[in-house]
């Protein structure tokens, strides 16, 4: 492949990527920028999907060298595809540019990087299950309240808002936000103030958006589109764009239709395609396998050409897109391949949060160890190169954690491999140096330590320590249980302990939505076969009340879990021995 003609494919949107066909017309700005040539921008333009009565013309363009397209179209059929000169008007006009270029013009600060894995990732994994919700929904008691505002409220709230921010550039966006807030200032606001504010924003710019129209599209239905970019070898690798509701579901996902397609050009056959720059969309994006095989290429090659956040965002889009079955189990493990050649936190960050996922299905499994393996061997390379920080004391870790010279940032790590490897008199010791520390912070690696334990006498003692101990806050005890629920050797107490003492968990937090959601979370996202999946249909039966909508995203998510060892799990392994042994 010649790196250095690479075709960067950057998908911008006016909002409303509509997962429903009868929603409104769906606007796409395009950027095709190749290193040698001009570039060359497509206004896309698709109507909502015809009934199977009419007549659907297919409409083809090709790239001129004036850089002109050509459209050809049947009588019937609709131009899709125009080509606009000189300077675009549209409020979705966007530059991709070489790729030095380009990643210095992608460049944030690591905070605001931080963005993609922690709060972009994270809820894109509950706003694809079927349990989801809109972020914008009516509130007719104060019962409703606890089912509006969750993660899905805040985290989604916070993504969207960053999309439409990068869509309207950031001074018009702080133009629209100073005069919201200038408006209403010591009085009421609804989000369509909100929306008209930016509008006017808009305008004052000379850009006619009716962003209402816009941002409800995304805020007043669940989820979010997969688009996918494929390159067609029998079509002179035609360059087809398709779009579709993502969701883990496989059922569900059948029912759900592709609600735009179109051609975008040709391009050549070695160039790879990557989309959704910087992960400013609140979208996934795949591509054919050919064009996985390239960008995996070219991560192994030199890994710097494609953005920082563009490889967290390809690492966590492929791991959800194999779990969902868009793409063969072996793709996502073969593009951390490329870890040995990562310097950047934030990649790091999304590799381990998507194996942690792959670790939670797999870790009671015989084979377990080969996919233990497997992950040893991608990130053994790094890990010697970085080493680790040396200690004065004489070797002792009791001794290294009384003076303090465990450093800060890899305490937690050791800690729990302390607890884990030693006996009950560092479990102990552990105990009563989290009851003398004054930190906060501190507390919270102890405390987290201590549930790091292989002994399942120790876990149960915790487990029964923190509803008993008046020295434990209420938030630790939701901690505790989760972390040993986290615990390989813990999971079958945490959730038996979930179970037995529930009347008294529920009393506790009942009104307390985050904590309760977060707890009957953690103690099931582990479940995976099919009795513990009737274990927790049988719990919700008989459990009659309270956290309905935590125990129904909960169900789903289990059996998600079911549902992937049954497809999956073989298909899995047999790549995972095959790799080890060549």
């Amino acid at each position: 492949m010649d790196h250095d003609k690479a075709v960067r494919l950057m998908l911008l949107q006016q909002g409303g990527r509509s997962l429903e066909a009868h929603t409104c017309e769906f606007l796409e700005l395009m950027s095709f920028t190749t290193f040698l040539d001009r570039m060359v921008p497509w206004n896309l333009r698709s109507r909502p999907a015809r009934s199977q009565a009419e007549p659907e013309g297919e409409a083809r363009s090709q790239v001129e060298p004036d850089g002109e397209a050509r459209t050809q179209a049947k009588p019937e059929g609709e131009a899709r595809m125009t080509t606009q000169q000189g300077r675009h008007s549209s409020i979705l006009s966007g530059v991709v540019a070489r790729s030095d270029i380009l990643s210095r013009a992608v460049a944030r600060s690591d905070e605001k990087q931080r963005f993609l894995t922690d709060v972009l990732h994270e809820v894109m994994l509950l706003d694809g299950l079927v349990s989801s919700h809109p972020i914008s929904q009516e509130v007719f008691e104060a019962a409703d309240i606890d089912r509006v505002f969750d993660w899905i409220a805040y985290k989604k709230g916070a993504a969207l808002i960053r999309m439409l921010a990068n869509v309207m550039g950031q001074a018009v966006f702080q133009k629209g936000i100073n005069d919201y807030l200038m408006t209403h200032m010591y009085g009421n606001a609804a989000r369509d103030d909100l929306w008209n504010k930016f509008s006017e924003a808009m305008q004052s710019e000379g850009k006619d958006i009716n962003i209402k129209q816009v941002m409800d599209v995304w805020t007043l239905q669940m989820g979010y589109p997969v688009v996918t970019i494929s390159k067609n070898e029998r079509l002179a690798n035609l360059v087809t764009i398709n779009q579709e509701h993502f969701i883990y579901d496989m059922e569900a996902k059948s029912r759900s239709p592709d609600i735009f397609n179109n051609s975008v050009g040709y391009i050549d056959e070695r160039t790879w395609l990557l989309g959704n720059i910087n992960q400013t969309g609140y979208f996934r994006v795949n591509y054919d396998l050919y064009n996985w095989r390239l960008i995996i290429q070219q991560l192994m090659i030199n890994p710097a050409l494609i953005p920082v956040g563009n490889r967290a965002g390809l690492i966590d889009d492929v791991f959800n897109l194999a779990r969902a079955g868009y793409l063969p189990q072996n793709i996502p493990l073969q593009i951390i391949c490329y870890l040995s050649e990562e310097d950047e936190f934030l990649p790091w960050h999304a590799a381990s949060r998507a194996l942690y996922q792959l670790d939670k299905l797999l870790d009671r499994t015989k084979d377990y160890s080969i996919f233990s393996s497997y992950v040893l061997r991608q990130v053994e390379l790094k890990y010697h190169r970085l080493d680790w920080p040396s200690v004065n004391a004489d070797g002792s870790f009791l001794q290294a954690s009384y003076q303090n010279e465990i450093p800060p940032n890899i305490r937690d790590v050791v800690y729990c491999t302390g607890v884990s490897l030693m006996d009950e008199d560092v479990w102990e010791f552990i105990w009563m140096k989290f009851h003398s520390s004054m930190a906060i912070s501190e507390k919270k690696v102890l405390l987290e330590a201590l549930t790091c334990s292989d002994s399942t006498y120790l876990l149960n003692r915790l487990l029964n320590l923190s509803l008993s101990s008046d020295l434990l806050p209420d938030q630790d005890v939701i901690d505790i249980i989760i972390h040993v629920g986290r615990n390989p050797q813990g999971r079958r107490l945490a959730w038996r302990f979930f179970r037995e003492k529930w009347d008294i968990l529920n009393s506790r937090y009942g009104e307390a939505l985050f904590m309760n959601s977060k707890l009957i979370s953690g103690v099931t996202e582990f479940l995976n076969t099919d009795s513990e999946l009737s274990e927790l249909k049988d719990f919700i039966q008989m459990s009659n009340e309270g956290a309905v909508s935590a125990f129904t995203r909960a169900l789903e998510i289990v059996k998600a879990n079911v549902k992937w060892h049954n497809l999956y799990k073989e298909q899995f392994f047999h790549w995972l021995r095959k790799s080890l042994n060549n």
